[in-house]
């Protein structure tokens, strides 16, 4: 019974091995977003070679050296992981048809969000040439405001744009707004409605956004 366990143990084994090994060539690398991905798919084989290990050491009273060995792999990743997200930075370019207000008002957002994940981040304004991070995560920012039978209805959509080193290659895009975006109203001035727009904003949204974005590709 105890090497049938130990053939399944090693046939889970061999997919942790690889993605442990590719994980850590991409650390080397400095490769951070092909790490966070080999990362997070080693450690979801992890979670199968465990409960394996934990039927071997029932079967065979201790753990195994094999398992032994995977667990200090495991802790390696992380000690990786912890070394990238310490060099880790963004700079923030906010673009779009947007007020001065509005500006201010989603550059202090993104940069509250990125810091909230424990990552650098400092605003970019004419920084392109010499950047500070080697992220950027240009936000595009659209408000429109209208009127209608209950006054004026101002609207904000955001997009951003995660970009690499200072020739700004593209790596993904990610929205950071709903279809309906970010709203304020008021009965008859259409200023205060876009003040309303970032007194209301769902700040908490945002963030939430901002890393289910970034999570699967940085190491946050």
């Amino acid at each position: 019974m105890a090497t049938t366990f130990a053939d399944e143990y090693a046939r889970l084994r061999v997919p942790f091995k690889k993605r442990v090994e590719e994980a850590l060539g991409s650390a080397t690398k400095g490769d951070v977003t092909g790490f966070t991905v080999d990362f997070n798919e080693a450690l979801a084989d992890f979670s199968a070679v465990e409960k394996a290990g934990w039927i071997m050491k029932v079967a065979k009273g201790d753990w195994s050296a094999e398992y032994k060995e995977d667990t200090k792999a495991v802790e390696q990743l992380i000690k990786r992981k912890t070394e990238l997200k310490s060099g880790l930075g963004f700079q923030v370019i906010v673009e779009g048809a947007l007020s001065d207000a509005g500006r201010k008002n989603i550059s202090g957002a993104v940069i509250e969000g990125l810091s909230k994940l424990g990552i650098k981040a400092s605003l970019c304004d004419g920084c392109e040439r010499k950047a500070k991070h080697p992220y950027t995560i240009r936000v595009t920012g659209n408000e429109s405001c209208n009127s209608g039978p209950l006054g004026y209805v101002c609207a904000l959509r955001v997009t951003a744009t995660v970009e690499q080193g200072k020739g700004g290659t593209t790596i993904f895009k990610m929205k950071l707004s709903d279809e309906k975006g970010y709203v304020g109203l008021h009965p008859s001035d259409e200023n205060r409605a876009r003040e309303r727009l970032y007194e209301n904003m769902d700040k908490s949204r945002l963030f939430n956004l901002i890393e289910e974005g970034l999570k699967n590709r940085f190491p946050l």
